[in-house]
């Protein structure tokens, strides 16, 4: 029996994270794919403004990350295949190590990552509306000398590849 795989997807805003998992879905039929982003948008009214005080932000991540090591934690226990983007490999892998390790689980961490000008470009031609400023604060963020890159972290350059060879790189690293 195959040994199961979690795919984790992070990175900057706009670099292809959910453009990448949504065209996963097709190939990778046998997987649970979970939205960290849609468990925190669930849990965005607990930031918002109620009787003229905002309720503590980050009392809602907390509880979001919560939310999402219980849900993997269900999906590990059934020795299920993971796919999951907005997620910190190395937290996955302090909070659910016991079950990664006693089903053998593959961890892959992808990094989808392009320049700025193509973080631009691409925000604007999906009519986001994330800030410039946040738009270079998160690339920064994720750059070589930024905050946020892991060791394991596998980079997939979406501005010089396809939609199509990043999925097959990300299937060719997975053994699929």
């Amino acid at each position: 029996m195959e040994r199961p795989i979690v795919i984790i997807l992070r990175g900057h805003a706009a670099g292809g994270k959910t453009t990448i998992y949504e065209a996963l879905k097709k190939p990778l039929k046998d997987f649970v794919f979970i939205d960290n982003g849609d468990i925190k948008r669930t849990l965005a009214p607990l930031g918002k403004k109620r009787k003229g005080q905002f309720v503590n932000v980050k009392i809602a991540r907390k509880i979001a990350k919560e939310v999402l090591m219980f849900y993997m934690s269900k999906v590990m226990e059934q020795k299920g295949n993971i796919a999951i983007y907005e997620m910190s490999g190395d937290y996955v892998k302090k909070r659910l190590g016991s079950l990664i390790r006693k089903n053998k689980y593959q961890v892959y961490q992808f990094r989808p990552h392009s320049s700025l000008a193509a973080v631009m470009a691409r925000a604007k031609s999906q009519k986001r509306t994330m800030s410039k400023e946040f738009l270079k604060k998160s690339w920064l963020d994720w750059g070589p000398e930024g905050t946020r890159p892991e060791k394991a972290d596998i980079v997939i350059d979406t501005e010089k590849l396809s939609l199509d060879q990043c999925v097959k790189m990300v299937l060719k690293t997975i053994g699929r």
